[in-house]
């Protein structure tokens, strides 16, 4: 697959194949993926928790917000269709700069990539309760939480559409999988 179609297809995902669990390979290939990230100064701030087991996971799933734009019973994974791991990215509030949420992008990127080459899909979040998820995870007050991130194999295809009438909202098509608006080129490039 090239670059292109790889990027294409890696969408968010957030229903999973509970059964199936991650290959330990490809979860030391996603940990290698962040090593490698560029940071700003180099200062190399974040940090990440990869929970992988059972119980953590479930202990963590109650504490995040899915699909904003779909009815709970729609965008929520339901049993056996909730994820099988978490990365949470964090750092110290005293590492935390202007320029840290770039590196948390860049990270997301190459997590979330590394994933997809193996046809593991994601949901980053943003919403979630954060207190809870540093409790879950051991963090302290002086960590700053970044982003968490659900993994698991899809159990729905996600398809890319061209936008109509500016209207960006994703859906769910009549099998329930998604079907997500994607600007076009013309209306995003400028080549001067």
């Amino acid at each position: 697959m090239n670059t292109i179609e790889l990027l294409k297809s890696k969408r968010t995902f957030r229903r999973y194949i509970q059964e199936k669990k991650i290959d330990e390979s490809i979860i030391n290939e996603m940990k290698e993926s962040v090593r490698y990230i560029s940071s700003a100064a180099n200062l190399q701030p974040l940090r990440y928790i990869f929970v992988t087991s059972e119980e953590k996971v479930e202990e963590l799933f109650p504490h995040t917000k899915w699909a904003a734009r779909l009815p709970k019973e729609l965008g929520t994974p339901k049993d056996g269709e909730k994820p099988v791991a978490y990365v949470v990215i964090y750092c110290a509030k005293n590492d935390f700069t202007p320029f840290t949420n770039y590196d948390v992008g860049l990270a997301m990127a190459n997590l979330t990539t590394a994933a997809w080459a193996h046809g593991v899909g994601n949901c980053i979040f943003k919403s979630y309760t954060k207190d809870a998820i540093k409790s879950v995870c051991g963090l302290s007050n002086d960590d700053e939480l970044c982003a968490v991130i659900s993994f698991g194999y899809p159990s729905h295809k996600s398809t890319v559409v061209d936008i109509i009438d500016n209207d960006v909202a994703y859906s769910l098509d009549d099998n329930k999988d998604y079907i997500v608006p994607k600007r076009l080129i013309a209306d995003i490039i400028k080549d001067i």
